[in-house]
């Protein structure tokens, strides 16, 4: 037994080129007795098919790119102000302020550093969509993550007319080794 399968295009009786499936196979029953079975199966729809799904395929894949430029680019002109606001915030730190004036600044500086860790969350979200995010291992003090998110909740909380408040168990270690800016985006 032999058998052979190949694609091909074949001109049917409707004078129009068809994608086929061609497949035959040789027997033998007995010295005088073999034969040849041949089946054609019309597989334009199947190879129709395929070539869309290959083009809205490359048209996702072109889409995902544009959105990753478009990020990436986004991202740097956000970045570049907020940058410059929290470091002009430093500076002011350093003047003469009052209590008042100090707190705000704070509230500003935390503000502008949440702003950009929103805008790293949607550049991380990209990245796992993409299956390149990163998690970093490195020293943080947790009490620093907590005192950010306790000052940019509290006062949206205050605003609400609610009481809010992250507490640390007592006993606990302030230094962990991890990712501190995923940290503080499930908190």
């Amino acid at each position: 037994n032999s058998k052979v399968s190949k694609e091909m295009d074949i001109v049917f009786k409707d004078k129009k080129v068809h994608n086929t499936l061609y497949t035959k196979s040789a027997f033998k029953i007995s010295e005088n007795a073999s034969g040849l079975i041949g089946t054609v199966i019309d597989i334009s729809e199947k190879i129709k098919f395929e070539k869309e799904l290959a083009e809205e395929k490359l048209k996702a894949e072109e889409a995902t790119r544009n959105k990753t430029y478009f990020l990436a680019t986004m991202s740097h002109e956000i970045k570049t102000p907020l940058n410059a606001i929290i470091g002009y915030s430093q500076l002011l730190g350093q003047t003469a302020l009052d209590e008042s004036q100090k707190d705000y600044l704070k509230k500003v500086e935390a503000s502008a550093r949440v702003l950009l860790s929103i805008l790293n969350d949607i550049l991380d979200f990209t990245k796992i969509t993409e299956g390149k995010v990163d998690i970093e291992q490195i020293e943080f003090d947790i009490k620093e993550v907590v005192d950010t998110l306790q000052t940019l909740i509290a006062d949206r909380a205050e605003k609400k007319g609610l009481d809010f408040e992250f507490k640390i168990a007592p006993g606990l270690p302030s230094n962990y080794i991890g990712d501190p800016l995923r940290i503080e985006q499930i908190l």
